[in-house]
């Protein structure tokens, strides 16, 4: 696409006129340069040395600079994205001529346009500021580079969130920010005190601050499994790949509407992608945990061993495989629609559909090869905390009954008559889940031991199960492990089932 060439662009002018209002222009304006007054006043009065004074201000400006771009442009990018599904104009950009991928720019720079000159301006204000004994001019260079690469990253995976989420309803950007931060910051805070913290620290563009605050706290590293990576390289490796695959969902909503923002070996490649990268930052941080203790002798690396610090990372990952592989689900179960039609062109022998990648193909083995690729990188957490083979089996067996039953239970309420009741889903989930373990640990007296054996029906004591296996606190029977392997066998025949009912309409509607 020509940048030059944005006049032409229909979704850039879109948003573009939305933002282009004089009234908030004005009052954004306003609001930065009166921070940027008042800072000033603010140091003249109460610090009289030029130096410091200067440095601070430069500060002042690097924040502006980033909360514009990340927070402030990702809220609007992600309000305009949602204006357009919820107004329906989308489907008229849809059916345009122009490519996708310049309607893909058009929307989030015509909704971001305003941050994203506000960010070259300040980084025009910034390169003076090099002449600071503090602040070299490779710092500031760096500096924007990572914020720039975070933006896009933000902005594109704002945009595709908004668009993806079916609700007719326009909701508000800021009512979703509040909620972000009063469920989400817990678990920011948890993983961010975990040994996975460097990941999540190179995927939210934490290391920027490493460029400008030469200061002890600010301790990141570019340690990758046995690499030692420029700390800008490891976070475009980190972010790349993820905007890559926001850039690719977007594709996909603008070419194929009924069918899932991602492809079955796109789901595969994303979760594949962060299984490898925790376990590059786990083996690095083991590889280097004395240097990583010496450095936070007074925080939380100081009261752990590394046997700790190996079950503390193994279990977080543990709670991931489980969380992403209940998510799964969500992306690779197809829907009734998609199933039906997936039958309907199967039978014609010019068809290429006929393959399990496809959307309206069962989920199944796209979760066997999920649960192959969690178990090769769960490979270094068991070998790194000498978990015994046969407590290895039963973690993994664990792990992929549930979310093998999970995604069977799924894929029959997507395609039983029980699919436009939700309520159905929630309920039975409750039931299994909640109501039956907590029905079994009243009736054995709250005892661990004796609730584990019908309790691991639900994940959430089938977890706490797995967690008693990997620290080796008490021995447990292996013989729990058959509920969980029996209950995804059944849902799975219910599931081919409803397979084979599909057909039989088919059949009956084309005779």
């Amino acid at each position: 696409m020509n940048p030059f060439q944005l006049k032409d662009n229909a979704l850039f002018l879109s948003c573009w006129h939305e933002r282009n209002r004089p009234i908030q222009l004005i009052c954004y304006t306003i609001f930065i340069i009166g921070i940027l007054l008042l800072t000033f006043f603010s140091i003249a009065l109460f610090d009289q040395t030029p130096n410091m004074s200067w440095l601070i201000l430069f500060y002042v400006l690097t924040t502006i600079q980033a909360v514009a771009l990340l927070l402030i442009g990702s809220l609007f990018a992600s309000s305009l994205s949602s204006r357009e599904r919820t107004c329906a104009t989308l489907d008229f950009h849809r059916n345009s001529p122009q490519p996708v991928i310049e309607k893909i720019i058009g929307l989030v720079l015509g909704a971001t346009w305003f941050e994203w000159s506000l960010f070259l301006l300040l980084f025009v204000i910034e390169l003076p500021f090099a002449i600071l004994p503090q602040i070299a001019l490779v710092d500031i260079l760096l500096f924007n580079a990572s914020l720039m690469l975070t933006g896009i990253f933000f902005q594109t995976t704002a945009s595709m969130l908004a668009l993806l989420s079916p609700q007719k309803k326009r909701g508000s950007p800021f009512a979703l920010l509040f909620l972000l931060l009063f469920l989400g910051w817990p678990l920011v805070g948890f993983i961010f005190a975990s040994s996975q913290s460097s990941f999540f620290a190179h995927l939210f563009g934490a290391t920027v601050l490493k460029y400008i605050y030469h200061e002890p706290f600010v301790r990141f590293n570019g340690w990758f499994y046995h690499f030692q990576l420029p700390l800008i390289l490891l976070q475009g490796i980190v972010q790349l790949p993820l905007i890559l695959l926001m850039i690719k969902g977007l594709k996909r909503i603008f070419n194929r509407p009924n069918s899932p923002a991602w492809s079955k070996l796109d789901v595969i490649g994303f979760f594949g992608f962060i299984f490898f990268m925790i376990t590059g930052f786990f083996v690095a941080n083991y590889s280097h945990f004395n240097i990583i203790a010496e450095q936070h002798s007074y925080g939380r690396y100081n009261t752990l061993s590394l046997g700790d610090f190996t079950l503390q990372s193994m279990g977080l990952f543990i709670i991931l495989f489980a969380a992403i592989g209940f998510f799964i689900g969500f992306f690779t179960v197809p829907s009734y629609f998609k199933r039906t039609k997936y039958l309907i062109l199967s039978t014609k022998k010019s068809s290429a559909l006929n393959n399990f990648f496809n959307d309206g193909a069962t989920s199944l083995p796209t979760i066997l090869i999920y649960l192959a690729i969690g178990a090769i990188f769960m490979l270094p957490y068991i070998f790194l905390q000498k978990v015994p083979i046969p407590n290895a089996l039963a973690v993994l067996t664990m792990l992929s009954s549930h979310i093998i039953a999970f995604a069977g239970f799924l894929e029959f309420f997507r395609l039983s008559r029980f699919r436009s009741d939700k309520v159905f889903f929630v309920t039975t989930l409750i039931v299994l889940w909640v109501f039956v373990p907590w029905l079994v640990s009243l009736a054995c007296g709250n005892k661990f031991e004796t609730m584990v054996n019908i309790g691991t029906l639900s994940p959430f004591v089938g977890i706490a199960y797995i967690f008693t296996v990997i620290s080796a606190q008490i021995k447990l029977p292996y013989w729990p492990l058959f509920l969980p392997c029996l209950t995804g066998a059944i849902t799975w025949l219910l599931a081919w089932r409803e397979h084979q009912i599909i057909k039989q309409k088919i059949k009956y509607s084309q005779q």
